[in-house]
C-alpha cells in the first residue's frame, strides 16, 4: 500500500511539473508575442498588427510565436537568460528562429530584457517582410531583404547611414544556398565583435544555422573604427521575390 501511494505521489508530482512547464512555455510565448506586436509602431510603413495570446495577425498573414528558455545562470550579481523563439507563418514553421540573451540584476528582469531585445531585432524585419509587396525591400539576388533594428553594446560607435543596406553586398555569396529551398522566408543574423575596424570574434547564422561562409563574407566590410571593442547584432528577414 505504501509503495502504491509513493508511486501515485510521484506520478502526480510529475504530472504537475509537466503542466507547469507547459503553462510556463505558453506564458513565455504569449509575452513574446505581446512585445513583438508592440514593435509595430516602429515600422516605417506603420503596419497594423493585432495580437491574441501567442498569435499575431499581420497584413492578412497569421504568425504564431513559440518561445523557450535555453539557459539560465547567475554570475556574481548578474542574472543571464538565454531565449530562443520560433516563428510560424500561416501554420508553417519558418527558418526565422533567433536567440537573445538578457542580462540584469534579477532573473525576471533578465528574461524581460531578452524578450525585448529579441523583439527589436525581429519585429520591424518580420512585419515589413509580411506587409510589403515583393518589389519592396533591399535587393539580394532573388530575395527582398528587410532589416531589424541594429543592436550595439560596448564602445560608442557612429554607424554608417546605409549600413544595413551595404552590409548585404558581401552576403550575396550565401543567396544561392537559399534559392534551392522552397521556404518563402529566410533569415540572416550577424553578431560580431569589432575593434579598430576589424572583426575580433562572433558568428553569423543563415536560417538559424552557423555559417562560416557568411562570417568570412562580412570580414572585409568597412566597420567603424573605435579604440574600444563593440558588439553589433543585425537580423534580416528575406522574402522570396
Amino acid at each position: 500500500m505504501r509503495f502504491a501511494i509513493a508511486v501515485g505521489v510521484i506520478l502526480v508530482v510529475g504530472l504537475l511539473a509537466i503542466i507547469f512547464q507547459r503553462r510556463q512555455r505558453t506564458d513565455l510565448s504569449e509575452r513574446c508575442a505581446r512585445v513583438l506586436a508592440a514593435t509595430a509602431k516602429l515600422s516605417p510603413t506603420k503596419t497594423t498588427v493585432s495580437n491574441s495570446g501567442a498569435d499575431l495577425s499581420v497584413a492578412g498573414r497569421q504568425v504564431h510565436v513559440r518561445a523557450r528558455i535555453e539557459n539560465r545562470k547567475r554570475s556574481r550579481e548578474k542574472f543571464f537568460v538565454a531565449l530562443a523563439v520560433d516563428l510560424f507563418v500561416d501554420g508553417v514553421l519558418q527558418p526565422l528562429t533567433l536567440g537573445a540573451v538578457g542580462v540584469a540584476n534579477t532573473d525576471q528582469d533578465a528574461e524581460d530584457t531578452a524578450i525585448e531585445e529579441w523583439a527589436q531585432y525581429v519585429g520591424i524585419a518580420l512585419f515589413e517582410a509580411l506587409a510589403s509587396d515583393r518589389d519592396a525591400g533591399l535587393p539580394l539576388d532573388g530575395f527582398a531583404a528587410f532589416a531589424g533594428l541594429t543592436g550595439v553594446r560596448g564602445a560608442e560607435v557612429s554607424l554608417p547611414e546605409h549600413m544595413t543596406r551595404d552590409l548585404l553586398g558581401p552576403l550575396k555569396t550565401v543567396a544561392p544556398l537559399l534559392m534551392s529551398s522552397e521556404s518563402e522566408f529566410h533569415s540572416i543574423s550577424i553578431m560580431v565583435t569589432v575593434q579598430q575596424g576589424a572583426i575580433t570574434g562572433g558568428e553569423c547564422r543563415v536560417d538559424g544555422l552557423i555559417s562560416s561562409e557568411a562570417l568570412t563574407a562580412v570580414q572585409d566590410f568597412p566597420w567603424p573604427k573605435t579604440p574600444a571593442e563593440y558588439l553589433l547584432k543585425q537580423f534580416y528577414v528575406l522574402r522570396r521575390r
